[in-house]
C-alpha cells in the first residue's frame, strides 16, 4: 500500500478506522507526506498492527519539536513497531527520524535495513542494537550531470563510517546502492578529469568494508537491451569489483529496446504546447536496407538488423550527442560525428566480436552537422564528406584509403547543413548561400552551378535515382514549393504543390526507387509525376497528417508510410492509395524517423522517447494482398 495524499485528520474515529482497515496491510510505503507533529506520525503508522514492512520516504513535519515536548512531559507511545524491514530514502523531518530511532532500539526482528546516505550518521550508532539485522542497503543518489565527482567525495566521506564494522557474522551483508539517471553521462564523466583515481580509490575503500556484497548500479528505469550494455561499461570503472563479481546494475523496470531516455518533454512558455526534443539525433541505412543505425543524445550508436529485428551492435561513440550518421557502400563500415567532437569517426562494424574503430578524422575546433559517405562502390575512390557549419562553416572532403584531406570549401554564407553525393557520385550538393542550394563537381570540388529560388529558402535536396536530376524544396506551409532541375544544365524543369500548407509542409521529400514520381509532405502526402508535375495520389489517412514529420518510398516503391506528431505512423499501398496499416501504440510519445527494409518486409520508426519500433509488415497490414 502507498500514500503520497496528506492524511485529512488524526482523531481518535480516524485512527480506528484506519488500524480496522490496516489490519491487513503488511507493507507500507509513506512518500511526500506531512503531518501535523512527530506524534500525529507515529501514530497513523501505529495504525496498521500486521505492519512488517515500512518505507518513508519525504517526510515532513509542519509543527517540528513537539514530539519533544511531549517526551519531556513523560508522555509514552503506546505501541512499538514490529517491522521485519525498514526503509528510509529521501529528506525526513528531524520529528520523524526521533520517532523511528525509537523504535529501532526495541526492534528485535529487524532484518532488513535500506539509508539515504544522508540519514546513515543518524542512525548507524543503532545498527549493532539489531539482533536480527541480516542486511544493511545504503542507497545513494549520484548527483546530476557537472556533480559526479562531488558526489563521489560525499559517498567517500560517509563510507569512513563502516571501517570498523560493528556486526559479525557471515550472514551479514553490506550493499551500496547507487542510483543514476542518466548512464551515458555517468560513464564519460567517469573518464574525465580526477574521476579515475577517484573511482579506483573509491573502490579500495569499499574492498575495505567488511560483509560487502554488492555494488549495484540502479536505474528506475532500462532498455531491455541495454541492462547487459551498461553492466560492461560501468564496470570499465571498477574492474576489482568486477572480478570479485560484486558489481552489478538493475533496474526497477525494463522498457522495450532503444536508447536511453535522457531528455522529456517539457511545456513551451509561450505557446503552452507540449514540445519533444528527439533521444534519437541521427539515422542511417545502409544501402542494401539490411541495416539500420540510430544514434543518440546519450552519446552511443545502435546498429539494428532488420531482418530479425535485433539490435547487432551498440557502444558509446562520443562523448557528446550523436550529430551525424553514414554507411560505406558496403556495409562494413560506419561514419559518425559527436556534436562537440572535432572531428568524425570511422567504425568497422562488419567484425563478428564487435565494433573496432579505424581511424578519427579531426577538425580541431569544429563540430560536424552532416556527413554522407561517396556511393559508388569502387576500391579505388572511397570518399567522404561532413558539414561543419557552427565553428568555420567549411566542407570537408577526405580520401577514406589514404585518410588525406582531400579539398575544403566555405559555401557561399557560410553555413551548410544539408549535403548530400549523387547516386553515381559526380556530384556533391550542399546548402548554399540565403538558402540556395551549390552542385559541386565530387572529383575537384569545383562549383558546378548553383540553384536558387527566388524569395524562398531551400531546405533539402534529394537526387533522382541516374543522378541527372535534383528535386528541392523550399518555402514552408503555404509558400512551400517543390522544385525539379537539370543537374548537368543548372536549369529548374518544373515547380508544384504550390501550397502545400501544413506547418511543416514541403520539408521532406523523395524520389520513388524508379525515379518516376516524387513524394511530398503536405496537407496530406502527395505523389507527383516527375515527368509533369501533376499530383498523382494524394493519400488520406487518420490522424493531423497536416503535421507530417518524416515520409518515405519503401525499397520496392509499392508503399509509403509516414511519421505525424500526433503520434500516428501510418502507411499505404502506393497502386490504390488504401491505407494498410497504421501504427499508434507508442502515444504519448512522437515518431520521428521511418523506414522499410530491403524487401519491405519490415518497416520501422524511432520515437522521441528513444524507443525504435520493428515490425513485419505482413503482421501489421491489414489487407492479406498488401
Amino acid at each position: 500500500m502507498t500514500l503520497t495524499a496528506k492524511p485529512a485528520s488524526f482523531t481518535p474515529r480516524a485512527l480506528a478506522a484506519y488500524g480496522k482497515c490496516g489490519s491487513r496491510i503488511r507493507v507500507l510505503c509513506l512518500q511526500g507526506i506531512e503531518y501535523l507533529t512527530g506524534d500525529d506520525f507515529w501514530r497513523f503508522i501505529s495504525a496498521f498492527p500486521s505492519l512488517r514492512s515500512l518505507r518513508c520516504q519525504d517526510i515532513t513535519i509542519e509543527q517540528p519539536g513537539v514530539l519533544r515536548i511531549l517526551t519531556q512531559l513523560g508522555y509514552r507511545r503506546p505501541r512499538k513497531l514490529k517491522l521485519d524491514n525498514l526503509e528510509v530514502a529521501g529528506a525526513l523531518a528531524d520529528d520523524a527520524i526521533a520517532v523511528l530511532l525509537e523504535s529501532c532500539s526495541c526492534l528485535s526482528s529487524l532484518e532488513s535495513l535500506s539509508l539515504d546516505v544522508s540519514q546513515t550518521e543518524r542512525f548507524i550508532a543503532f545498527v549493532s542494537q539489531l539482533p536480527a539485522l541480516r542486511r544493511l542497503t545504503l542507497e545513494f543518489e549520484l548527483g546530476v550531470v557537472g556533480m559526479i565527482v562531488r558526489s563521489i567525495w560525499q559517498l567517500m566521506d560517509v563510507l569512513k563510517l563502516f571501517r570498523e564494522w560493528p556486526i559479525s557474522g557471515n550472514a551479514f551483508q553490506f550493499i551500496l546502492q547507487i542510483s543514476i539517471t542518466f548512464p551515458s553521462n555517468l560513464n564519460h564523466q567517469l573518464t574525465e578529469g580526477d574521476a579515475p583515481g577517484l573511482c579506483q580509490a573509491l573502490e579500495e575503500q569499499l574492498l575495505c568494508i567488511p560483509h560487502l556484497r554488492h555494488v549495484i548500479f540502479h536505474f528506475r528505469g532500462l532498455r531491455a537491451n541495454r541492462q547487459q550494455f551498461w553492466m560492461v561499461e560501468l564496470s570499465q570503472h571498477f574492474p576489482q569489483l568486477r572480478q570479485s563479481s560484486l558489481f552489478g546494475v538493475h533496474a526497477d523496470k525494463v522498457t522495450a529496446i532503444g536508447h536511453d531516455n535522457t531528455t522529456p518533454r517539457y511545456c513551451d512558455e509561450d505557446t503552452h504546447a507540449s514540445v519533444f526534443r528527439s533521444v534519437v539525433s541521427a539515422m542511417a541505412v545502409s544501402q542494401d536496407n539490411e541495416w539500420m543505425a540510430s544514434g543518440s543524445i546519450d552519446t552511443t550508436i545502435i546498429i539494428w538488423c532488420l531482418k530479425e529485428r535485433r539490435a547487432a551492435r551498440q557502444w558509446v561513440a562520443h562523448t557528446a550527442p550523436v550529430a551525424c550518421l553514414a554507411f560505406s557502400p558496403d556495409g562494413q563500415k560506419l561514419m559518425s560525428g559527436g556534436r562537440l567532437d572535432s572531428g568524425i569517426t570511422i567504425w568497422d562494424v562488419s567484425l563478428p566480436q564487435g565494433v573496432q574503430k579505424i581511424v578519427a578524422l579531426n577538425c580541431p575546433g569544429s563540430s560536424p552537422a552532416a556527413c554522407v559517405w561517396y556511393p559508388a562502390r569502387s576500391d579505388r575512390e572511397s570518399l567522404v564528406a561532413c558539414a561543419f557549419p557552427w565553428q568555420d562553416g567549411k566542407i570537408r572532403v577526405w580520401d577514406v584509403h589514404t585518410l588525406q584531406l582531400r579539398y575544403t570549401f566555405r559555401p557561399a554564407g557560410g553555413t551548410s547543413c544539408f549535403i548530400t553525393f549523387s547516386p553515381d557520385g559526380r556530384w556533391l550538393a550542399i546548402e548554399g548561400r540565403h538558402g540556395s542550394c551549390s552542385v559541386r563537381d565530387t572529383a575537384t570540388g569545383a562549383l558546378h552551378t548553383v540553384l536558387q529560388d527566388a524569395g524562398l529558402s531551400i531546405h533539402t535536396a534529394v537526387f533522382d535515382p541516374s543522378g541527372k536530376r535534383i528535386t528541392t524544396t523550399s518555402g514552408k506551409g503555404s509558400n512551400a514549393m517543390v522544385q525539379l532541375w537539370d543537374v548537368e544544365a543548372g536549369t529548374r524543369l518544373l515547380s508544384f504543390g504550390d501550397g502545400l500548407h501544413g506547418p511543416l509542409g514541403g520539408l521532406n521529400v523523395s524520389f520513388s526507387p524508379d525515379g518516376r514520381t516524387v513524394l511530398s509532405m503536405g496537407e496530406r502526402p502527395t505523389i507527383w509525376d516527375a515527368a509533369t508535375g501533376k499530383a498523382i495520389r494524394v493519400f488520406q489517412g487518420p490522424g493531423c497528417m497536416d503535421i507530417v514529420y518524416c515520409l518515405c518510398f519503401s525499397p520496392d516503391g509499392r508503399y509509403v508510410a509516414a511519421t505525424s506528431y500526433d503520434g500516428v505512423v501510418t502507411l499505404w499501398r502506393v497502386h490504390d492509395g488504401a491505407c494498410i496499416a497504421t501504427l499508434s501504440g507508442h502515444n504519448p510519445s512522437i515518431a520521428h524517423h521511418v523506414g522499410f527494409s530491403a524487401k519491405a518486409e519490415t518497416v520501422f520508426y524511432t520515437c522521441d522517447d528513444g524507443t525504435v519500433y520493428m515490425y513485419q509488415l505482413s503482421d501489421i497490414a491489414r489487407s492479406p494482398a498488401y
